[in-house]
């Protein structure tokens, strides 16, 4: 299994039971490790460092991971302070899965990876209007999620972070990570203040590149201001050849 297939088999159990913020954070986070580390796991990872990179307390770190751990999603170890760090295994559920089910996960996988990150040069002529917001017709999916879930999930996603400062990167766009960061969460105040209710995890991820470059575009060419009053020519010298009738 790789990245995909692990996010895929995460909201499949989520359909079961919603997750809570720590539990999504804390996942997505463990994720990311496992990715740059080759998926060779499992991976060590000290509590104090998850703390600072997702800004949770300790004791919310320990209540999410035991709460994942429970569910099947995670194996780990605890570490023995100031010698081992804790260690952490992201758990393959497929295994367990019937030849129905397996097929099932097998062409959500495509359709993802089909979506995911496709660009159309011509898409966001279509997309947005003038304020920002998605102009397709919004459309009644089972795998929709609320604009708070795809925050909670893309806003730790590094991953497709590196992706995205790739792709703005071949539109002549230099990015660096913070600026990005910046640029996502001002998306998602557009999305929760004029957005639909919810949306696909891939049609996010499209929008998202679409209104950073679309508004990256509009700051450097569209928004210069021209004074359309031209100078007027004096040309009296005195007051008295001011007096006259007009």
């Amino acid at each position: 299994m790789k990245y995909l297939d692990y996010v895929i088999q995460f909201w499949k159990e989520g359909e079961k039971k919603c997750f809570c913020a720590s539990e999504i954070a804390l996942y997505f986070f463990l994720a990311k490790e496992c990715n740059r580390n080759f998926w060779n796991m499992p991976i060590s990872c000290s509590t104090e460092y998850i703390c600072s990179q997702i800004g949770l307390t300790k004791q919310t770190i320990c209540n999410a991971r035991n709460s994942l751990a429970k569910r099947g999603l995670i194996d780990f170890t605890k570490g023995r302070r100031g010698k081992t760090p804790p260690h952490y295994s992201l758990r393959d559920l497929t295994n367990g899965l019937t030849t129905e089910s397996t097929n099932e996960l097998t062409n959500e996988l495509t359709n993802e990876l089909t979506n995911g990150l496709t660009i159309n040069k011509d898409e966001d002529k279509d997309i947005e209007k003038e304020s920002g917001i998605d102009t397709l017709p919004e459309r009644e999916e089972k795998n929709a999620l609320s604009i708070t879930q795809l925050k909670e999930i893309l806003m730790v996603d590094t991953a497709w972070h590196d992706k995205l400062l790739v792709l703005l990167s071949g539109d002549g766009i230099t990015l660096d990570k913070v600026t990005l960061k910046e640029l996502l969460g001002q998306f998602f105040l557009m999305l929760e203040t004029n957005g639909p209710k919810g949306k696909e995890l891939s049609d996010c991820r499209q929008h998202a590149y679409n209104w950073i470059r679309r508004k990256l575009r509009n700051d450097k060419y569209g928004n210069q201001q021209c004074d359309i009053r031209r100078p007027v020519e004096i040309l009296a010298s005195s007051p008295e050849e001011y007096e006259g009738s007009f």
